[in-house]
């Protein structure tokens, strides 16, 4: 099982169809059934029985909870193909998050890391593959906006540069454990790895996961304080302005630094909030009418029209979400399913909290890393809409697990 569990984790980003509307969704869900039903099966020949402990976890209790109203929703706002799908989506995640629990208690996590920078240098030479490839064409170009418009069209195979970011985002704590815990090779690539995820997100400029980066480490340095030392301050200083003069020169040697700060100026203009506000303000509207049970699994974007999101518009272009995934739990499960959500994250900010501050030499810095990631996937959550996503599903329950 550890076996099969490492190449899923790794092959990840291969996994990808061109001959579905969407390249990922549909082919992932297969590959992850198959992982999930193929690990039950072997489960059930070896005869192996799940620790109570992990099913009756305040988590995972939670998660159980998010399933069940929006099984109870489905039943009263009626079945469709959508609705299915999320139930399942969410059941398979429920089945694998106590298989990754059941791994990290039996094997520890230090077997996943070089699953995870596989993953990441797979992910991270498929996009700057698409860059280089496609660099001549796109800066030959003559208007910004349509140059930007085509840089912001490569993601490798995660179907939108925000996604390509926040995944490169949550391998943040493996590939820095794999640096600090693993052998030089291992360190090396983990670095190289790293890099890579810098370069892309200055090329991806994704605003949620820089504001994310800040609160990461932030928070990583606010309960770390005590065990850090002033030669370490020194080097994260001095990395820090060596980004910036790298990552200055290479914003200005793509013709993507005006973008790069028209992208922060933006986030306060009239028309980044008037959008965010109107798909914020329809959602809760939506949510004030169905407080219980929602408008069921995968239907807001068939319902939030008649809450004014559309009101004053040419109609060309449709919310597929209401980017914002807490929003999202409210809004299609109801208060008990987005309370329960909201709890996940609160219940993994406590205990990895709980586990940092009692940590011995062994455990290193894995706790502090994780608490910080969950806090800053939080604020990306709460801005974006990963949870759509299996890929960042599958990563976020082995920080989970």
């Amino acid at each position: 099982m550890k076996r099969l569990l490492q190449i899923f984790i790794a092959i990840i980003p291969l996994i990808v169809s061109f001959s579905t509307s969407d390249p990922t969704l549909a082919i992932r869900f297969l590959a992850f059934s198959c992982i999930v039903s193929g690990v039950l099966f072997y489960y059930l020949l070896a005869n192996k029985s799940i620790y109570k402990e992990v099913v009756t976890h305040p988590a995972m209790l939670a998660f159980a909870v998010v399933i069940i109203t929006y099984t109870l929703s489905v039943f009263y706002n009626g079945f469709g193909s959508e609705s299915i799908y999320m139930i399942l989506k969410l059941f398979l995640s429920y089945v694998f998050a106590i298989i990754l629990v059941q791994f990290v208690v039996k094997e520890g996590y230090k077997p996943l890391l070089h699953s995870f920078v596989y993953f990441s240098l797979f992910l991270s030479t498929i996009y700057f593959y698409q860059l280089i490839s496609s660099y001549s064409e796109i800066m030959s170009l003559k208007g910004e906006w349509e140059r930007n418009h085509a840089f912001d069209a490569l993601a490798a195979t995660m179907g939108h540069k925000n996604l390509l970011s926040s995944i490169q985002f949550l391998m943040l704590p493996f590939l820095i454990c794999t640096i600090t815990t693993c052998k030089k090779t291992w360190k090396v690539l983990g670095l190289i790895a790293i890099v890579l995820i810098a370069f892309t997100f200055l090329q991806t400029q994704t605003r949620a996961v820089f504001v994310a980066i800040f609160i990461f480490i932030t928070t990583f340095l606010m309960i770390n304080k005590r065990n850090i030392q002033l030669k370490q301050i020194i080097l994260l200083f001095s990395s820090f302005i060596f980004a910036i003069i790298i990552g200055y020169s290479i914003l200005h040697y793509s013709n993507r630094l005006e973008r790069f700060k028209t992208e922060f100026s933006e986030i306060l203009t009239d028309a980044s909030v008037q959008s965010r506000y109107k798909l914020y303000k329809s959602t809760l509207q939506l949510m004030a009418e169905h407080p219980i049970l929602g408008v069921g699994p995968g239907n807001w974007k068939g319902e939030v029209w008649q809450y004014g999101l559309y009101f004053e518009s040419w109609g060309k272009s449709f919310a597929q979400r209401p980017h914002n995934d807490f929003l999202w739990v409210f809004a299609e499960g109801g208060i008990f399913a987005g309370l329960s959500y909201i709890l996940i994250f609160l219940i993994l900010l406590r205990d990895s909290y709980y586990l940092h501050k009692n940590r011995t030499e062994e455990d290193g810095i894995i706790h502090s890393l994780l608490f910080a990631t969950v806090m800053g996937f939080g604020f990306i959550s709460l801005v974006d809409f990963p949870m759509e996503r299996f890929s960042h599903n599958i990563i976020f329950f082995v920080l989970a697990a």
